[in-house]
């Protein structure tokens, strides 16, 4: 199973989600995929789901209270966003032990290296990200290691004394402090 967390709206790159999972099912790539979320985009990734033949494969959740279920029963999660901050469902994603298919843009880099802490595709190509996702199913071994290397990374890079010690250099900076002096 893939799923994907994300407010509905063109930022979250839902149109390159269901053209990736096109690619898996032209392909034979048997997967389900559960769109968790709503917002003002929901009725037309709707139908570009049916007009693309995915009403099998795809399902629909919307707003729920329950999502650290759906990451528990997943195999991978997903945010091909087309541009983003940080992306902190990907944090949660990754704290549930999921490997990570995701867009290169905005602060997703920070958190995911392509073949490193997860996969990378170009923003908007669905293609790509159809064939890092096909790569991730196939190869559940190497997702996992994906997934394990990505959640060493967040708890060393994005733990609170880290994000905390980055706050106050900013602020040392600002200020023209040393960190002895601060």
């Amino acid at each position: 199973m893939i799923v994907n967390v994300a407010y509905m709206t063109m930022q979250k790159g839902h149109a390159t989600l269901l053209w990736g999972l096109k690619l898996l099912k032209d392909e034979g790539q048997p997967f389900t995929a559960l769109l968790v979320g709503d917002g003002p985009i929901r009725r037309k990734v709707e139908r570009l789901a049916a007009n693309l033949g995915l009403d099998n494969e795809v399902r629909f959740a919307g707003i729920r209270a329950d999502v650290p279920r759906f990451l528990a029963a997943a195999d991978l999660f997903t945010l091909p966003s087309n541009y983003e901050g940080l992306g902190t469902s990907i944090l949660d994603a990754i704290h549930a032990g999921l490997c990570v298919v995701a867009t290169e843009v905005g602060g997703i880099p920070e958190i995911i290296s392509h073949g490193q802490t997860g996969l990378l595709s170009p923003v908007g190509d669905g293609q790509a990200l159809g064939r890092n996702l096909k790569m991730a199913l196939n190869h559940p071994d190497e997702a996992q290691k994906l997934a394990a290397a990505a959640r060493q990374h967040i708890a060393q890079r994005f733990s609170v004394s880290q994000m905390v010690e980055g706050n106050l250099e900013v602020y040392r900076d600002v200020l023209g402090m040393t960190k002895t002096q601060g």
